[in-house]
């Protein structure tokens, strides 16, 4: 659920339904933020229906409970909850700047090799570089048929730095797997929702039965996933730990040779 502009035209296909607020009686934001809590969701999960294309019936959306606060009262609830939205937006843009500022200086570094390079010119130190890791790095490029490296690194296939594997979804006709689930499920769908290259949630849970059904499990925090179908090629890496369906590779980290 979520505010639209009611200042424009908008439309919406059969899958959505349009609530026109009455705001004398229920402010719209906090009925956002009702609907994004435990009763709405545990109302909603327990009267949907269909298997492959789960759905609500629209009596069944009607009669969903709200907890109505006099109007004052939601409106300090929303004022204090949008200082924290507010807030988490703030953060939110800030780590969107700091991933963009770590992306420019891991290319800068050790995708164009601007200080292997201008040590090579004969350069002391590279500005922002640590330099303790400056005097480590290699002083010479060589050229290998993938292009020009630093002297004494090499090209090594994904493969043997990882192990690669796959996911599956357990049959959503199966309550056993996914009722009262506790355990992150990931989909593409859940990848293409990610606001930053880190997985901390996804949408639906599958329990421990769910778990054992898929031959990957659960897997490890930091294991990078890769979605490989519709939407395809939304890279991640995992901060909790989180099963996979069929729609995402998956690569956990092995041990880097040393030769």
């Amino acid at each position: 659920i979520a505010p639209v502009p009611v200042d424009q035209p908008y439309l919406v296909n059969q899958g959505s339904t349009i609530f026109r607020v009455d705001e004398q009686k229920i402010n719209s934001r906090y009925l956002v933020y009702w609907a994004a809590g435990d009763v709405y969701r545990r109302h909603i999960k327990d009267h949907h229906v269909g298997s492959t294309q789960i759905h609500l019936r629209q009596g069944d959306l009607f009669a969903t409970p709200v907890w109505l606060p006099p109007l004052d009262e939601q409106l300090q609830i929303v004022s204090i909850l949008g200082s924290f939205d507010a807030k988490i937006d703030l953060n939110r843009q800030t780590n969107r700047t700091l991933e963009a500022v770590a992306r420019a200086l891991f290319r800068a570094w050790f995708i164009d090799f601007d200080p292997m390079k201008a040590k090579n010119g004969g350069a002391r130190s590279a500005r922002g570089m640590p330099q303790e890791l400056f005097d480590k790095l290699p002083d010479q490029l060589i050229t290998t048929e993938f292009g020009v490296i630093p002297s004494g690194w090499k090209y090594v296939p994904i493969g043997d730095l990882v192990e690669v594997v796959g996911g599956s979804t357990p049959s959503t006709k199966v309550a056993e797997f996914w009722e009262d689930g506790e355990h992150p499920f990931c989909t593409p769908k859940d990848m293409s929702r990610m606001t930053s290259s880190v997985l901390l949630n996804t949408e639906r849970c599958i329990t421990q039965a769910g778990v054992d059904k898929i031959s990957s499990g659960e897997l490890p925090i930091d294991t990078v996933i890769l979605s490989s179908r519709a939407p395809i090629g939304y890279l991640g890496l995992t901060k909790t730990h989180v099963s996979i369906n069929q729609g995402i590779i998956a690569m956990i980290s092995g041990k880097i040779p040393s030769e």
